[in-house]
């Protein structure tokens, strides 16, 4: 039996103005136009309404500091078998309905996600609509249109119960079927 590597969700839906406590290596320098905060190195620390975070990198846009706030997922261990099988647990869900799976194939060669779409052979939504359970719930989807030695992306969308969708593309999750 195979033991595939974790895979971690970290999924911020609401991102807020960082309060400019950085690290000594981290530095504020303005927002994009999604309104985020943009800091200089990745990895700084910074602070965000008394939370901690991290500086990620993000589509080349610099760093950008986030707090998660209204869904928090952490994905666990799982094993190989005919597919992927991807699981979360909630941190908090605020007027979350529910959520959708996106998948991407990447193309022959390409080793890691990105926003470009042109390193991909296929990008799909994955039905079914996952039923949001509330806080601390946890959800599973396996995924058995995968096909051995391929490598996907696999990236989350919510929907709040007024039926807007959130894409959460700051945190693509590498997969490869052995």
């Amino acid at each position: 039996m195979k033991t595939k590597p974790t895979i971690v969700f970290l999924l911020p839906i609401l991102f807020l103005f960082c309060t400019k406590t950085f690290a000594a290596t981290g530095t504020c320098v303005g927002e994009d136009l999604g309104g985020r905060e943009m800091c200089k190195n990745e990895g700084a620390s910074c602070t965000i309404e008394g939370k901690s975070g991290k500086c990620r990198t993000t589509a080349g846009l610099g760093c950008l500091c986030k707090k998660t706030t209204l869904v928090a997922l952490v994905e666990n261990s799982f094993i190989a078998t005919p597919g992927i099988n991807v699981t979360w647990e909630t941190a908090s869900e605020v007027d979350n309905a529910g959520f959708f799976i996106w998948r991407g194939q990447l193309k022959p060669g390409k080793t890691e996600c990105s926003l470009d779409l042109n390193i991909y052979a296929e990008v799909k939504r994955i039905e079914p609509f996952i039923q949001a359970q509330g806080t601390g719930a946890s959800y599973s989807y396996f995924d058995n249109q995968v096909a051995s030695g391929n490598s996907y992306c696999y990236a989350l969308e919510d929907i709040d119960l007024a039926d807007k969708s959130t894409f959460h593309l700051n945190d693509l999750i590498f997969a490869t079927m052995p």
